[in-house]
């Protein structure tokens, strides 16, 4: 009677495991779908010769997965550094999967983000000039992993997978940096006086500002400059293929030869 009690004990406990298991997989596609939304990502898309529209998205979950509202803000900025205000949508979004390279992959559709009189988008291929009107639609973006969306053209292309000219997930809220920025050939290093650490630095945001402003402002090479800004923390993979972090400049508030004093 003893093993007989013992066998039924063993084969509940067999069954609940597979029972979590099975429900431990079916919620990942969840979790998943919830690590996409109630998050901000902001990146420029180019649009013609030192034209860029910067845009900054922010993805609230919905009550039914694969659907909740959105806040798009965007900035068009041209060569002359100057930025001017475009366009402010908030509306719902919808979540499709199955397109892309994975089958995680998804597509997000902004509704009634279009603007009325859309934006003109000058661009190159096959050693041609071709121009078109842009944002007369709703937007559309396709993931790239669960950090990045690229956005897509009015034949359901990406207008680039360059890193540099897409959305990036934020993982931090938005802080203010203050230290000693150094450029050096092709690389940047920025030193963080309050925290006192060496801070990755990506080439995101207002990164080639900070390039221009640091050769203004420096005689010698490897010459630091003081910089402080607005700036967050997004997901990034290193050269030896690890997760870590790094910083963007996200807006520059001071940039000085010498560190102003306290």
């Amino acid at each position: 009677m003893e093993k007989i009690k013992l066998l039924l004990l063993l084969t509940l406990v067999i069954n609940a495991c597979n029972n979590t298991k099975e429900a431990a997989i079916d919620y990942s596609n969840e979790v998943y779908e919830r690590s996409i939304v109630n998050a901000v990502y902001e990146g420029r898309i180019p649009v013609g010769e030192d034209r860029f529209l910067y845009l900054e998205l922010a993805l609230f979950p919905g009550s039914v997965d694969g659907e909740g509202t959105y806040s798009l803000e965007e900035v068009l900025e041209d060569k002359a550094l100057r930025d001017q205000p475009l366009h402010l949508s908030k509306g719902m979004y919808t979540i499709s999967y199955g397109y892309g390279e994975k089958k995680e992959d998804y597509i997000i559709q902004l509704h009634n983000s279009s603007h009325s009189a859309g934006l003109k988008r000058v661009y190159s291929a096959s050693n041609k000039i071709y121009e078109e009107t842009f944002r007369k639609t709703d937007l559309v973006l396709l993931s790239e992993g669960n950090k990045r969306l690229l956005v897509l053209d009015k034949e359901s292309n990406p207008i680039t997978r360059e890193r540099e000219y897409n959305l990036t997930q934020r993982a931090s809220k938005l802080f203010t940096v203050e230290g000693y920025f150094t450029y050096k050939s092709d690389t940047a290093d920025f030193y963080e006086v309050n925290t006192r650490e060496n801070m990755a630095i990506t080439r995101l945001g207002a990164y080639y500002e900070a390039c221009r402003q640091y050769h203004e402002l420096t005689e010698k090479k490897a010459e630091p400059i003081y910089l402080k800004a607005v700036g967050f923390m997004i997901k990034t993979v290193d050269a030896k293929g690890k997760e870590t972090e790094a910083l963007v400049l996200k807006r520059i508030i001071q940039t000085s030869s010498v560190a102003p004093s306290p």
